[in-house]
C-alpha cells in the first residue's frame, strides 16, 4: 500500500474517532466520572516535603507513610524475619516457583542445517509446561538443609560466601541459608569477566563459592589464580547433569547443591537461627558491574538491608501487602544486582509468590526457547514485573514489529490509538473500546494479569513510560531511583500518576539534598527550579566499599549531626512539591567547540528507542560543535530494511552482516532514523548525531564493551573504535 493511501486511511480514521469522541463525550463523562478519578490519583500520589536545617540547608523528605500492620515492620533484620515466617504464613502457602528444564535440543534451519551462534551449536530449551511451586514449609526445610550442609562443610558466622550464578530459585534459597547462618553474602554478576571474578574472590578471601554447572569450566580456567578458594558448590540444571570437564586441583572440594542438601538432611535436628548480635555488621557484599574499572564491593549491614525493604513499603500499593494471595512477582533480573535482590527479598517477606524466569525465556519468541514453547510470562501470569529501561525498549520494539508486520496501516493506526488513549487517560477517562480491541490482546502476550512494572537501573524515556502504560493496560508503572550504595531505591513514584518525566519523591525515612555543581552550571539557587547534584542520606546508605577506605571517603560523608550521605554524581531538578527529575550525570557531560554542554547519557537514552538501535554510544570532540554515534544495530530491523532496499533475499538474510553494516543506503537510513527519533523526543540540533557508524560486533560483557549490568563502558568502546570515530569527525565540515 502506498504512503498516500496510508495517510488517506489515517485521515479518515482520525475524523471518525474525533466524531465519535465528540458525540459520546457527555455519556462517558457521566459514566467514568473523571473528576473523581483525578482526585483519587492526586490523593494517592506521594509528594515530598521541604525542610530547612539550622545551618540553612534544604532537605527534601517524603511524607507518605508506611502500613503499620505490614509483616516486616515487626523485626530488625531479614534474618529475624526469616526466623519468624512460619508465624505469619501457612505452611502450605506457595512461595517460590520455577519451570523445570526437560531437555536441550540443537536448533536447525529450514534446510536441516545446524544453526550456530558465535561458532557453537545453537541450543534451545524444552521446559515444563507449568510452574512447580515450593510451599513455605518446603522453602524453610531446604534453607535449613543448605545451612546445615554449609555448616558441616566448615562455614561459620561472618564467613564470606560467594554466589556467582544466574537468577534462579536456588540462588535465592542460598541467600536465605546464608542469612540463617549469619554468613556474609557476596554477590558477583554471572556475566562478569574473569578478571572481575578473580578480583572478587581474592579481595574477599572467600573459601567457598556457589555457582552453576555451566560456570565450572570458566572457573577451572583461573582456579590456580585464586588459591584461597577451597570449596565449590554447583547447581545442576537437571538431575541428569554431570560435570565432565577438567578435574579441579586436589585441594578444592567440588560437590553439587543436591549433595550439599543431602549432607544437611542427614543431620536430624534443625539448625537454630544465628541472629546478628550487631545490626551494623556487614551482611551483604555486593559487587558492582565495574563501569570504569574493577567492580567495587559495596558493604551493606543488617540494618541497612532491612531499612531498604521498609522503605519500599511507602511506594507499593496497599493490596501488594494486604491482598497478597492474588499477586505473583516474576523474577528474572540479576539477583546479584540490588534492584533484583531487594525486590525479591521484599516480595518474599511480604508473602508475595515469586516465579523465576530468564530474559531468554520470558516470551514465546525468546531466543532460548525451542519452537512451540510458551514463554514464562504466559504461563506464570504475573501481576508484578521488574524491568530496566533496556528491557522495556526491547519489549516495545517487539510489539511495534509484530503490529507493523500485520499490514501497512497497522503501525500508524497503533501509534495514533496509543496517543489517543494516553491523552484521555490523563484526563481521567478510560478507553474500553481500544482496550477490548487492541491492548487486551497485547497484554495477553504477557500473561494478561500484569498490573505493575517496577523500573530501576537507568533513566526511563518519558515517551516509553507513557506508551508502555497504555499498551499493556498497566495500573501503575513505578520508577525507583537509587544505587547499590544506597541499598535500593531512595526516590520513587507511586506509579499511577501522569508525571512521566519524574522519578518521584524521597521514600520513607530518606533525606535528599542538592549541592551546587558550578562547573556544569547547576546551582541550588536556579529558578524556577533548584538544580544540583543529588546527595542521599538515611538508614539505607551503605557502610562504604570493602577494603577501600580512600574510595569510600571520596563519595561518602558524615555531617555534624552524624547523618551519613552518599554523593551520587547525578544531577536533578526539584519542583516546589519535592518531586525530582534526573536531568544529567556529572560523568556524562561533555563540552562542544562552541562552549555548550551536551549530556551523553541523555542522548543515548533517547535514541535507544529508535527501531534500528540495540545499543548506542554518543561521542563528542571538543574541536567540533556536533556529535557522532556508534550504533550496534538491531539485526531484525536491519534485515527487514535490507530486503526492502533489495540488498538481500530470504535465503541469505543471515549472511553478509558486516557488509550490511557499511552499506551507504542502510547507514543513511539509520542516521535519518536517529534524527527523527531525536526530534520527536525533544533533542536539540546539537544533540542529534550528524554521522553514525554501524558496528557489526555485539557489545557484551565478554568483550568488555558493556558491564555485567548492561551499562556502557564508554572508554573501552571509544578506544576500540577510535579510527572509525576519527574518520567520522574528519568528514564533518
Amino acid at each position: 500500500m502506498s504512503k498516500f493511501l496510508v495517510n488517506l486511511f489515517m485521515l479518515k480514521t482520525r475524523l471518525l474517532v474525533q466524531t465519535y469522541t465528540v458525540t459520546t463525550l457527555p455519556i462517558y463523562y457521566l459514566l467514568h466520572k473523571p473528576w473523581q478519578r483525578l482526585r483519587e490519583l492526586d490523593s494517592l500520589a506521594p509528594k515530598g516535603t521541604v525542610h530547612k536545617t539550622p545551618a540553612g540547608e534544604t532537605i527534601y523528605r517524603g511524607y507518605q507513610s508506611i502500613q503499620p500492620h505490614a509483616v516486616l515492620l515487626g523485626y530488625r533484620s531479614m534474618a529475624e524475619m526469616l526466623a519468624n515466617m512460619d508465624k505469619h504464613y501457612a505452611a502450605d502457602r506457595p512461595m517460590l516457583g520455577k519451570r523445570d528444564i526437560i531437555r536441550e535440543v540443537v536448533e536447525t534451519d529450514q534446510n536441516g542445517n545446524l544453526c550456530t551462534a558465535n561458532g557453537k551449536p545453537s541450543k534451545k530449551l524444552i521446559l515444563s509446561d507449568s510452574y512447580r511451586w515450593l510451599t513455605l514449609s518446603q522453602v524453610l526445610e531446604r534453607v535449613d538443609n543448605l545451612a546445615k550442609g554449609l555448616a558441616k562443610s566448615g562455614v561459620s558466622s561472618g564467613d564470606p560466601i560467594i554466589i556467582w550464578a544466574d537468577t534462579r530459585l536456588e540462588w535465592f534459597l542460598t541467600a536465605l541459608a546464608l542469612m540463617k547462618l549469619d554468613a556474609k553474602i557476596v554477590t558477583l554478576l554471572s556475566n562478569l569477566g574473569s578478571s572481575g571474578i578473580i578480583h572478587g574472590i581474592t579481595q574477599t578471601e572467600a573459601k567457598t563459592i556457589i555457582t552453576t554447572i555451566d560456570m565450572l569450566p570458566k572457573l577451572n580456567d583461573f582456579i590456580e589464580r585464586v588459591p584461597n578458594l577451597q570449596s565449590i558448590v554447583y547447581i545442576k540444571n537437571t538431575d541428569r547433569d554431570v560435570y565432565a570437564g577438567n578435574p579441579f586441583p586436589s585441594g578444592v572440594a567440588l560437590r553439587s547443591m543436591d549433595k550439599l542438601e543431602e549432607l544437611g538432611r542427614n543431620i536430624p535436628e534443625p539448625l537454630g537461627y544465628r541472629l546478628p548480635e550487631n545490626l551494623n555488621d556487614t551482611t551483604l557484599i555486593m559487587y558492582t558491574s565495574g563501569t570504569t574499572g574493577q567492580p567495587k564491593a559495596v558493604c551493606i549491614s543488617h540494618h541497612q538491608l532491612y531499612s531498604s525493604a521498609r522503605s519500599l513499603l511507602s511506594v507499593t500499593t496497599n493490596d501488594m501487602t494486604n491482598d497478597v494471595d492474588r499477586h505473583i512477582h516474576i523474577s528474572y533480573l540479576p539477583l546479584a544486582h540490588m534492584l533484583g535482590f531487594s525486590l525479591d527479598s521484599f516480595c518474599f517477606f511480604c508473602g508475595v509468590k515469586i516465579g523465576y524466569s530468564s530474559p531468554f525465556t520470558l516470551t514465546d519468541t525468546s531466543p532460548n526457547l525451542a519452537s512451540g514453547q510458551q514463554g514464562d510470562l504466559k504461563l506464570l501470569k504475573p501481576t508484578s514485573m521488574p524491568a530496566v529501561p533496556l528491557v522495556l525498549d526491547r519489549l516495545l520494539k517487539d510489539i511495534n514489529e509484530k503490529i507493523r508486520s500485520a499490514s501497512p496501516i497497522a503501525g500508524p493506526l497503533f501509534a495514533y490509538l496509543m496517543q489517543y488513549k494516553i491523552r484521555w487517560t490523563q484526563r481521567g477517562y478510560r478507553t474500553p473500546i481500544i482496550n477490548r480491541l487492541l491492548t487486551n490482546r497485547i497484554s495477553e502476550a504477557m500473561g494478561g494479569q500484569l498490573e505493575q512494572f517496577m523500573i530501576g537501573g537507568a533513566p526511563l524515556n518519558p515517551h516509553i513510560n507513557a506508551l508502555m502504560r497504555a499498551a499493556l493496560n498497566l495500573k501503575r508503572l513505578s520508577i525507583g531511583y537509587g544505587a547499590t550504595e544506597t541499598t535500593s531505591g531512595a526516590i520513587g513514584t507511586y506509579g499511577n500518576d501522569f508525571q512521566y518525566e519524574s522519578v518521584g519523591c524521597p521514600v520513607y525515612g530518606i533525606d535528599i539534598k542538592l549541592v551546587d555543581w558550578p562547573e556544569g552550571g547547576y546551582l541550588t539557587t536556579d529558578r524556577p527550579r533548584a538544580r544540583g547534584e543529588i546527595l542521599i542520606g538515611g538508614d539505607i546508605v551503605s557502610n562504604g566499599y570493602f577494603k577501600e577506605p580512600e574510595l569510600t571517603a571520596q563519595v561518602f560523608q558524615v555531617d555534624s549531626d552524624g547523618q551519613r550521605w552518599f554523593q551520587t554524581g547525578d544531577i536533578a531538578e526539584v519542583s516546589d512539591d519535592g518531586m525530582f527529575k534526573i536531568i544529567d550525570r556529572k560523568k556524562d557531560l561533555s563540552k562542544l567547540s562552541n562552549g555548550e554542554y551536551v549530556s551523553l547519557g541523555k542522548i543515548e537514552g533517547t535514541l535507544k528507542s529508535c527501531d534500528f538501535v540495540d545499543n548506542i554510544c554518543i561521542v563528542v570532540n571538543s574541536e567540533y560543535s556536533n556529535c557522532v554515534a556508534l550504533v550496534t544495530p538491531n539485526r531484525r530491523a536491519i534485515h527487514k530494511l535490507a530486503k526492502q532496499l533489495g540488498l538481500i533475499n530470504n535465503s541469505d538474510s543471515n549472511n553478509n552482516w558486516e557488509q550490511l553494516c557499511i552499506d551507504s543506503q542502510i547507514v543513511d537510513t539509520v542516521l535519518q532514523g536517529l534524527a527523527d527519533t531525536g526530534q520527536q523526543n525533544g533533542l536539540t540540533r546539537l544533540e542529534i548525531p550528524v554521522r553514525c557508524r554501524l558496528c557489526p560486533e555485539e557489545w557484551s560483557p565478554d568483550n568488555g564493551m558493556i558491564t555485567a549490568a548492561m551499562k556502557l563502558k564508554r572508554n573501552v568502546v571509544m578506544d576500540y573504535y577510535k579510527p572509525d570515530i576519527n574518520a567520522m569527525f574528519d568528514t564533518i565540515q
